[in-house]
Protein backbone atom coordinates (compact mmCIF):
# COMPACT_ATOMS: atom_id res chain seq x y z
CA UNK A 1 0.00 0.00 0.00
CA UNK A 2 1.48 3.37 -1.06
CA UNK A 3 1.74 6.15 1.49
CA UNK A 4 0.38 9.44 0.21
CA UNK A 5 2.85 12.29 0.26
CA UNK A 6 0.61 15.27 -0.33
CA UNK A 7 1.90 18.83 -0.40
CA UNK A 8 -0.28 21.74 0.68
CA UNK A 9 0.39 25.25 -0.64
CA UNK A 10 -0.99 27.83 1.82
CA UNK A 11 -1.70 31.16 0.14
CA UNK A 12 -1.03 29.75 -3.31
CA UNK A 13 -2.27 32.74 -5.30
CA UNK A 14 -1.90 32.34 -9.06
CA UNK A 15 1.01 29.87 -8.82
CA UNK A 16 0.17 26.69 -6.93
CA UNK A 17 3.16 24.71 -5.65
CA UNK A 18 2.02 21.28 -4.58
CA UNK A 19 -0.95 18.96 -4.80
CA UNK A 20 -3.54 21.13 -3.03
CA UNK A 21 -3.61 24.91 -2.88
CA UNK A 22 -5.60 27.05 -0.48
CA UNK A 23 -6.11 30.80 -0.75
CA UNK A 24 -8.75 33.31 0.29
CA UNK A 25 -8.74 34.93 -3.18
CA UNK A 26 -11.43 33.63 -5.51
CA UNK A 27 -9.31 34.63 -8.52
CA UNK A 28 -6.44 32.38 -7.38
CA UNK A 29 -5.49 28.92 -8.65
CA UNK A 30 -6.57 27.44 -5.30
CA UNK A 31 -8.36 24.13 -5.03
CA UNK A 32 -9.87 25.35 -1.75
CA UNK A 33 -11.00 28.88 -0.94
CA UNK A 34 -10.41 29.34 2.77
CA UNK A 35 -8.62 30.92 5.69
CA UNK A 36 -4.99 29.99 6.34
CA UNK A 37 -5.52 30.45 10.07
CA UNK A 38 -8.34 27.87 10.09
CA UNK A 39 -7.30 25.22 7.56
CA UNK A 40 -10.21 22.93 6.61
CA UNK A 41 -8.15 19.72 6.80
CA UNK A 42 -7.71 16.98 9.38
CA UNK A 43 -4.57 17.02 11.47
CA UNK A 44 -1.49 15.22 10.16
CA UNK A 45 -2.70 15.15 6.56
CA UNK A 46 0.24 16.55 4.58
CA UNK A 47 3.85 15.41 4.21
CA UNK A 48 4.87 18.95 3.25
CA UNK A 49 3.33 22.39 3.70
CA UNK A 50 4.59 25.26 1.55
CA UNK A 51 3.84 28.95 1.99
CA UNK A 52 5.50 31.55 -0.21
CA UNK A 53 5.08 35.28 0.57
CA UNK A 54 1.81 34.77 2.46
CA UNK A 55 2.83 34.98 6.14
CA UNK A 56 3.20 38.76 6.05
CA UNK A 57 -0.42 39.09 4.92
CA UNK A 58 -1.78 37.20 7.92
CA UNK A 59 -3.38 39.18 10.75
CA UNK A 60 -2.08 36.57 13.20
CA UNK A 61 1.19 35.00 12.00
CA UNK A 62 1.46 32.67 15.00
CA UNK A 63 -1.93 31.06 14.24
CA UNK A 64 -0.94 30.90 10.56
CA UNK A 65 2.14 28.81 11.45
CA UNK A 66 0.35 26.72 14.13
CA UNK A 67 -2.27 25.65 11.58
CA UNK A 68 0.43 24.55 9.15
CA UNK A 69 2.04 22.49 11.90
CA UNK A 70 -1.34 20.96 12.86
CA UNK A 71 -1.98 19.58 9.36
CA UNK A 72 1.62 18.38 8.93
CA UNK A 73 2.38 14.67 9.33
CA UNK A 74 4.95 13.69 11.92
CA UNK A 75 8.38 14.01 10.36
CA UNK A 76 6.98 16.30 7.66
CA UNK A 77 8.44 19.54 6.38
CA UNK A 78 7.23 23.14 6.42
CA UNK A 79 8.73 25.47 3.82
CA UNK A 80 7.97 29.06 4.80
CA UNK A 81 9.30 31.86 2.61
CA UNK A 82 8.65 35.55 3.15
CA UNK A 83 10.05 38.50 1.28
CA UNK A 84 9.06 41.03 3.93
CA UNK A 85 9.90 39.71 7.40
CA UNK A 86 10.13 43.30 8.70
CA UNK A 87 6.41 43.84 7.95
CA UNK A 88 5.39 43.35 11.59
Amino acid sequence: MAVEKLTLDVGCGKRKRGDIGIDYGKDSDADVIGDAEHLPFKGETFAKVVSVVALEHSPNPLNFIKEQYRVLKKGGQIELITDNAQYF
